[in-house]
């Protein structure tokens, strides 16, 4: 949404704001540091003027001289400053504007120099505070109307005739200085606002930029990867397909051909399968319900689905979870979670051996823990299993399914955690926010 400002105060809303005075600050100050030096340099001219009308009043020379060297000195502290504080500046010019129109004070009352010098130099101070003075338009015009009572204080109380009569005309210079700081304002505001457009519009191409790379990554990654894990099991099962058409296997190789193949087309299932879930997933295409579902019914219902692949190597899978426990989740995600853990926990773990599933609730989060009796993870694997860049070969479709399951327990406001020891056994947590017990 593109950022306003309020037209009357001109003013941002906070943060904006703060950003703006930022951004303004090294402006501010060039145009400040300018009108220090064309200020002091017309000071010179003016101890020239007085030296030369009259070198006897020593007080107004010195007074022109002092003036000059404060000028300078500002100039200096002005460019040799480091700005931090936003308030901090503004307290700075607003002092070295008052010791400017206070001096051109002075310079009036020592002196007998032509009765319309202060209110010329009043004029054009006006015009310098509204549109160099490095403030803002709130503080110029506040400031200008301080000084213009000023003005007017000194004139009366002195009966400086020709100051008071021009006080139509300094008020009308000072509604014109005021339109015109309100409009050059107005105009650095809306190019601020045009830069932040544009600093948007580059942040958003940039990060487009790099999800389309990213996602061209995974496109080849993905690519490389199906034509390898679909290329190999498709050429086994040809050339048994081969064989078979030839009668040239015996009933004994046939029947020891039967697993392998049932066990090829599951893993080459399951891997399809991980490949559109996860390209699902990317592409936004789940949409979750919420609902309170029984976690027993769910794992053994996961079990039934991969129980032929356990019993290939003898692995008994027991489900310990209470039949009461309930979590409040989306199903469909919560199945194909339940089942990747179960298919990797399976993949892991050595013949004969069993698979327990556990739980636990402690502060509203319920545990799923499946423990299995494999080989081990280390510290390094557990990384990369949640690294689609390091999936390669047999790895893929589980690693996948691991990386999807992580994605959907986080949609879930659950977690995936995985402990492990190498020749003892892993342990994956599914995390469950908002859990319910019947």
């Amino acid at each position: 949404m593109e950022e306003r400002y309020n037209t009357l105060t001109l003013k941002f809303s906070k943060e904006t704001e703060y950003r703006f005075l930022t951004y303004a600050l090294k402006q501010d100050l060039g145009i400040f540091r300018m009108f220090l030096l064309i200020t002091a340099v017309v000071s010179v001219g003016f101890v020239g003027v007085e030296m030369v009308r009259d070198p006897g009043n020593q007080l107004a020379i010195i007074a022109r001289i002092s003036f000059f060297l404060v000028l300078a000195a500002l100039y200096g502290i002005t460019s040799i400053l480091k700005w931090r504080s936003i308030r901090f500046h503004y307290v700075y010019f607003i002092s070295c504007l008052s010791f400017v129109y206070f001096s051109l004070i002075a310079i009036d009352y020592t002196s007998g120099i032509y009765e319309l010098f202060l209110y010329n130099t009043t004029t054009a101070f006006i015009y310098f505070a509204f549109s160099a003075g490095g403030l803002k338009f709130r503080h110029s015009f506040w400031f200008v109307l301080a000084c213009i009572l000023v003005y007017l204080l000194y004139a009366h109380s002195l009966a400086k005739t020709q100051l008071i009569n021009q006080n139509p005309a300094l008020i009308t210079n000072f509604i014109v200085a005021g339109f015109i700081g309100y409009f050059l304002e107005r105009i650095r505001r809306d190019s601020f606002i045009r830069g932040l457009t544009i600093e948007v519009q580059n942040t958003e191409i940039e990060v487009q930029k790099e999800e389309l790379s990213n996602l061209n990554s995974i496109k080849d990654l993905l690519l490389s990867i199906v034509s390898h894990d679909l290329k190999s099991p498709l050429n086994s099962m040809k050339g048994i397909l081969t064989l078979l058409q030839y009668d040239q296997l015996s009933g004994e190789e046939l029947e020891e051909l039967k697993s392998d193949i049932n066990s090829r087309i599951d893993r080459t299932d399951y891997f399809i399968q991980s490949v559109l879930n996860w390209t699902k997933s990317q592409m936004g295409g789940f949409d979750l319900q919420f609902e309170p579902l029984e976690i027993y019914q769910l794992i053994q219902e996961n079990i039934h689905l991969v129980e032929e692949e356990a019993r290939r190597k003898n692995i008994r899978i027991i489900n310990k979870v209470s039949l009461q426990g309930k979590i409040h989740a989306d199903r469909e995600t919560v199945n194909v979670v339940i089942r990747n853990v179960l298919n990797n926990a399976i993949r892991r773990s050595n013949e004969n051996t069993s698979i327990s599933i556990q739980e636990n609730e402690i502060g509203g989060v319920r545990t799923i823990l499946v423990k299995d009796q494999g080989k081990g993870i280390s510290n390094q694997g557990i990384k990369e299993i949640f690294d689609i860049s390091k999936k390669k070969g047999e790895d893929m479709g589980t690693g996948l399914g691991m990386i999807l399951s992580k994605e959907f327990m986080i949609k879930n406001q659950g977690e995936l955690e995985i402990e492990s020891s190498e020749g003892i056994g892993t342990t994956v947590k599914m995390l469950f926010q908002n859990s319910k017990v019947a």
